[in-house]
């Protein structure tokens, strides 16, 4: 029974490394597939995007700095090709309000509709922009200490407090029960949904210190647990709140 308990252990082991790489684009799936099936991509925020392709080139760059171990790097790869590829699916399928008239594209330089493009290709152009303006310094300071650790900083904490609009908005309406324009397209916001982030949230910390990654990436995952936590804490507050409302109509 005890080389079964440590063959799981192995097992686990083995896996954990494979969960880190592609869990954090498997919610995107479902996304993806609702707005294929509704051929609409209103419901979904491009700027999750915009914020997790900037905050996984960041993780990037710190690498060149302080390496860390591959897997996390393999997920920033794979996080910023999914990113781009949603964004290839948004442009796809958005549909064009009726006061916007005419195409924007990046060389428009209208700030005005910065990342709302009409093309793809101007996305594209962004992110090879970004990453050549961002990686001189990174390779010109790669032995400077607090720049290092300074870009390290910025990646992990834009990436952890990517749940904060959602707080926030959750707060505002004293709801958790409407449609999400931030990080969902269409699809309920539920209790279930809420546990799977924070258990794939816990994977990650757990793995962040037994791979003994930087302490950037513990300080994330124990920031974004605190953001599950507290989600979840609204999700019970609203819900027993609203049913006493039912109760008492």
């Amino acid at each position: 029974m005890s080389n079964l308990g440590w063959a799981l252990l192995d097992m686990s082991k083995g896996l954990l490394p494979l969960f880190i790489v592609i869990g954090g684009v498997v919610p995107y799936i479902p996304q993806y597939l609702t707005i294929k099936r509704l051929k609409n991509s209103s419901g979904f925020s491009p700027y999750v995007c915009l914020t997790l392709t900037i905050a996984n080139l960041l993780r990037i760059g710190f690498w060149f700095g302080q390496p860390f171990p591959t897997p996390l790097l393999l997920q920033a790869f794979l996080m910023v090709s999914t990113m781009m590829f949603m964004m290839y699916v948004w442009v796809k399928y958005r549909q064009t309000p009726p006061a916007d008239s005419g195409d924007h594209v990046l060389s428009d330089l209208d700030w005005r509709y910065f990342w709302r493009w009409s093309d793809y290709g101007s996305y594209v152009k962004f992110v090879i922009l970004f990453s050549v303006v961002f990686g001189v310094p990174c390779f010109a300071f790669s032995s400077s200490y607090f720049f290092v650790q300074a870009v390290g900083f910025v990646s992990l904490i834009t990436e952890s407090l990517l749940a904060l609009p959602q707080f926030l908005q959750n707060y505002r309406h004293s709801s958790t029960q409407y449609e999400q324009v931030t990080t969902l397209c269409h699809l309920s916001f539920s209790c279930e949904m809420v546990l799977m982030w924070a258990l794939g949230d816990l994977f990650k910390t757990i793995y962040f210190f037994l791979s003994k990654a930087p302490v950037q990436f513990p300080v994330c995952g124990c920031i974004q647990l605190a953001f599950d936590a507290a989600i979840f804490l609204q999700f019970l507050a609203y819900r027993k709140r609203h049913s006493h409302i039912h109760l008492d109509a």
